[in-house]
């Protein structure tokens, strides 16, 4: 998914779990960062000889509410946990009854999640000034979700 100035954000599966991965596209390649939740990487995919994007900190647990829209047009609404752990951030999604496990980069005024509800997806979400609201894909659908986050408040 391309996002903000010249960034690619990728979500996958990899050996050890989700892998999520944020890169600034240039002519040659790609350079990045990704983490599959022990720590940070770097990367360079081509001949890219550019910087990995600047990763932010996520400064401390959160809870979001969440409403959003499915690809198909089904209206959610649910929470969303946030935790700082090695230099990402670890989620929760609940809605309803399921929990969807995902992982998290900041990036500025971007945060980019993947998320492994069976299969795989990634999100990516700019700040507002009520929380943050961005767009998700999961392969197989044909088309994008949308999904806001507002600070939860009891």
């Amino acid at each position: 998914m391309t996002f903000g100035e010249g960034l690619f954000a990728v979500a996958r599966v990899g050996p050890g779990g989700l892998d999520v991965g944020v890169y600034h596209l240039e002519e040659s390649g790609l350079t990045g960062r990704w983490t599959g939740g022990g720590g940070i990487g770097a990367e360079v995919i081509g001949e890219a000889f550019g910087e990995p994007p600047d990763l932010g900190a996520w400064p401390e647990d959160a809870v979001f509410e969440v409403t959003g829209e499915g690809p198909d047009g089904t209206e959610y609404q649910g929470f969303l946990q946030a935790k700082p752990w090695n230099g990402a951030v670890v989620l929760r999604w609940t809605v309803g009854e399921e929990q969807i496990p995902g992982g998290a980069l900041p990036v500025g005024d971007w945060l980019v999640a993947g998320f492994n509800e069976g299969t795989y997806g990634v999100s990516v979400y700019s700040r507002e000034e009520s929380g943050w609201r961005g767009r998700w894909y999961a392969p197989g659908n044909g088309a994008f979700g949308e999904e806001s986050l507002a600070p939860y408040s009891e």
